[in-house]
């Protein structure tokens, strides 16, 4: 199964990269692959699964609070797209 990653804002930083496409082995909830994420690039990947570290997290263009948020399933040729929460005024 392949997903394409884009990263933005700090998360480019941290992966040094500005997307990347991962094979696993089947489909995976969220949550799961942003363990391997925090395994590969660090902790605030991990952060954001605790809640310590928020971002706007979209799946193929979709916010996924309007989905199952972190617990929604990525299937094969899914884009999930990673942007940090920007305020100002």
């Amino acid at each position: 199964m392949k997903v394409t990653i884009e990263y933005y804002g700090i998360f480019r930083d941290y992966s040094k990269k500005k997307n990347e496409e991962m094979e696993l082995a089947s489909s995976i909830k969220i949550k799961e692959l942003f363990k391997i994420l925090a395994e590969k690039y660090g902790k605030i990947f991990e952060d954001i699964v605790k809640n310590k570290h928020e971002a706007i997290i979209l799946l193929n263009g979709k916010s996924i609070n309007l989905l199952d948020g972190l617990e929604t399933i990525i299937n094969n040729d899914s884009i999930l797209t990673i942007l940090p929460v920007i305020g100002g005024g």
